[in-house]
């Protein structure tokens, strides 16, 4: 949290998108009979590819609109 902000309900709720749907892939991709453990470490890689895919190379969104965050001060 900065300077008392929090997230939207928006906010929140699109950052919860983004990570179930990186999660899913993984896990659709994953070998059948193997799961996969939700790890945030694993789930961050893969949401910053497809960041800059979406963000820098093909210029979609900003990196709000794809996934909300809050700079530490």
């Amino acid at each position: 949290m900065v300077d008392g902000e929090i997230f939207t309900q928006a906010e929140t709720e699109r950052q919860d998108i983004v990570d179930n749907l990186i999660y899913q892939l993984l896990t659709d991709l994953a070998p059948w009979g193997i799961e996969i453990d939700w790890d945030m470490e694993y789930i961050g890689e893969v949401r910053d590819v497809i960041q800059e895919i979406l963000v820098d190379k093909l210029g979609l969104m900003t990196e709000m609109q794809f996934y909300p965050y809050r700079e530490l001060i």
